[in-house]
């Protein structure tokens, strides 16, 4: 269930105030969007285990940072940044270890005029594994998340020609690298 801005800053003011002894609206805010950031995660590692993981990571971040939040975006953004700027930290980390991934689901698809890639096939797990990961996050944002171009440029909290530049530069590497691994 979506919440409005104002639903989830009036939650966000009573954790500022509450937290660390009452965890009420800290735990609304969890049950709200804990299945967001599970499926960023996971998208974004292709495992489970580690989708976990990073969940945990986040939540428990978001308990500690709760307060820095400044109502400046919608927080479903802001956390949605930190959660993807998480991912991306431990991206950048594990890039330098091979660690294979587990398959993911049926039914999503990235598609294009001219290369068809179900998010399934082990090759194109692997091609997002061997781009950069902001172009590989860019995609699953796009692609796997279904977010529009206004949402994803208020994530990387950069202008929409930017964030449009950043997508077909992502989608050109994927292409790229896809073709190469014939």
């Amino acid at each position: 269930m979506m919440r409005t801005s104002g639903e989830d800053l009036a939650l966000v003011e009573r954790c500022k105030r509450e937290l660390p002894h009452q965890h009420k609206a800290f735990e609304q805010l969890i049950t709200a969007y804990k299945d967001m950031i599970y499926t960023l995660c996971y998208r974004m590692t292709g495992n489970a285990t580690d989708a976990e993981d990073l969940l945990q990571e986040i939540l428990t971040k978001l308990f500690l940072n709760i307060g820095k939040f400044d109502g400046r975006s919608a927080f479903s953004s802001w956390l949605y940044r930190v959660a993807y700027n998480h991912c991306l930290n431990f991206l950048s980390q594990r890039r330098t270890e091979y660690t294979t991934t587990e398959t993911l689901p049926d039914g999503d698809v990235i598609e294009d005029a001219t290369t068809h890639v179900t998010w399934q096939d082990e090759r194109t797990q692997a091609v997002l594994e061997s781009i950069d990961p902001s172009s590989s996050s860019l995609l699953v944002m796009k692609y796997v998340m279904d977010l529009d171009i206004k949402e994803i440029s208020d994530i990387l909290q950069v202008g929409l020609s930017a964030t449009k530049m950043r997508l077909a530069r992502a989608r050109d590497e994927f292409k790229r690298m896809f073709q190469e691994t014939r």
